[in-house]
């Protein structure tokens, strides 16, 4: 058996050290302390927006592979998601485990590798893109009612600072069709000659306004669930606030947990929690709660990855 790679060990000892430390800085017993009082209705509530969230984001995926041109049949689909998760869960690497993972189930379907890790790559972008899109608006849209009374953080200017939000959060949410006509007219020969013939192939593909279309709203709908089950956490923890001060919050939150720093986002999502949610004021203790839940929810979705057969190779 091969050895681990000291930054694979690095990455294996970092969630624990990471969420200790947490856990240490908002004192254990106030953790278990709302873990016992934990509100069991939203506990399940969340849960089952977690899974509707990754049931949407299987079919967006297979949505952007079809447009590939790559075979991609629904329910192989789901189950390699759910694998992704399981590799994301028990795997270092963040979520790039669970990417590899996904990308290998389509070339098992008879997929090119190039192709099938695009179509990853594309997913994962479209998630980020409309998730810091949505936390950015609805952060925009709320400083315009100027900072709320439970607001513990900078007192910048709430006009000009919501601005500069939603102005940053069109160019964003109108970054992929720029870049779509930027590559149309000129764009492309300013990159590598691997990425400008990728591009090239990307951009004679027909009906990328139907996509953009499709992938805005599914992406939409993941980030609502999304959205939806940290705030269920919360509130099954104590943390009675505005929904969208979850939505502001997800952002950091998922991105953190995003990073190929640990396994299962453990660690790094619970500190994101802490420091979002100690600028309006809440108890750590139940910012660490809430973030805890999500990753149980996961944890548990990671089992449906495990169950059932693998996609059977496809014949030549």
């Amino acid at each position: 058996m091969a050895a681990l790679r000291p930054k694979t060990w690095l990455k294996l000892i970092a969630a624990p050290l990471l969420l200790g430390a947490v856990v240490w800085a908002v004192h254990p017993e106030r953790l278990v302390a709302t873990f016992r009082h934990l509100n069991l209705f939203w506990v399940g509530l969340g849960f089952f927006a977690s899974l509707v969230s990754n049931l949407f984001s299987a079919l967006r995926w297979q949505r952007l592979a079809l447009w590939l041109g790559l075979k991609a049949p629904l329910p192989p689909m789901v189950q390699a998601y759910f694998q992704g998760i399981a590799a994301n869960t028990l795997l270092p690497g963040g979520t790039m485990s669970g990417d590899l993972l996904r990308a290998a189930r389509l070339v098992k379907l008879g997929n090119p590798l190039l192709e099938g890790g695009l179509s990853v790559a594309l997913d994962r972008f479209s998630g980020l893109w409309i998730l810091c899109s949505f936390s950015g608006l609805v952060g925009g849209l709320m400083l315009l009612d100027g900072w709320p009374a439970f607001w513990r953080g900078p007192q910048l200017p709430a006009g000009p600072t919501a601005a500069l939000v939603l102005v940053a959060t069109l160019a964003l949410l109108l970054a992929p069709a720029l870049l779509y006509l930027g590559g149309r007219h000129g764009l492309l020969p300013l990159l590598p000659e691997r990425w400008r013939q990728e591009g090239g192939r990307l951009l004679a593909r027909p009906g990328f306004g139907p996509l953009f279309a499709n992938q805005l709203w599914l992406s939409g709908l993941v980030q609502v669930f999304s959205i939806t089950a940290l705030a269920c956490g919360g509130l099954a923890a104590g943390l009675h606030y505005p929904l969208w001060v979850f939505a502001v919050a997800a952002a950091p939150i998922f991105v953190m947990a995003a990073l190929p720093v640990s396994f299962g986002g453990w660690g790094t999502r619970e500190t994101a929690a802490a420091i979002c949610f100690a600028a309006v004021g809440a108890p750590t203790e139940g910012a660490v709660a809430m973030s805890v839940l999500y990753g149980l929810y996961a944890a548990l979705q990671a089992l449906l990855g495990l169950w059932g057969r693998s996609p059977a190779p496809a014949r030549p």
